[in-house]
């Protein structure tokens, strides 16, 4: 008995480069800057599979993007105050879904490529520290995460900003 209905998805491989680089420009400005590629295949032969067919070898692996860069660069302006701003890109990705009603096999759906910037300032004071850290700052809408038991697609986490104090004592 299955009572979750979760069937092995055959044969799976994914290969690919990841670069990673970070490191002091100079003694205020630090940065970290990433990317990678990779091509994630598998032989799903059970129904309801990606290729929305019940079944195919050398299909995309669903929610595993082709291209991935993320960059990552801080700069203190002095003891007291520095900032930060990062960006990710995630490429295009394949998820499924039911999109034709029928339940017993789902269809391709390609989830597109997203960009996010954030932003944080810091404050190192006598006694206390305070961050703000800002997330999403375009309020860009994208998926940012696709499956799950019940196939679903979850949506971006809108443009927030938060503001964290911490006290020395």
């Amino acid at each position: 008995m299955n009572p979750l209905g979760l069937v092995a998805g055959g044969e799976q491989e994914a290969q690919g480069i990841d670069l990673d680089v970070g490191g002091d420009i100079t003694d205020n400005w630090s940065m970290i800057f990433s990317v990678g590629y990779v091509d994630a295949l598998g032989d799903i032969s059970v129904a309801g599979s990606a290729d929305g067919r019940g079944g195919s070898d050398g299909a995309r692996i669903p929610n595993v993007a082709g291209f991935t860069s993320a960059l990552f660069t801080r700069y203190d302006l002095n003891e007291t105050w520095a900032f930060a701003v990062d960006y990710e890109i995630v490429g295009d990705r394949l998820a499924v879904a039911d999109l034709d009603g029928d339940h017993t096999t789902d269809d391709p759906l390609e989830v597109d490529s997203h960009l996010v910037a954030n932003a944080a300032v810091y404050y190192s004071g006598k006694g206390f520290d305070a961050q703000l850290n800002i997330s999403n700052l375009f309020d860009a809408s994208y998926v940012d995460s696709i499956g799950g038991l019940a196939r679903q697609n979850y949506g971006e986490p809108p443009f927030e900003a938060v503001l964290t104090v911490n006290f020395r004592f």
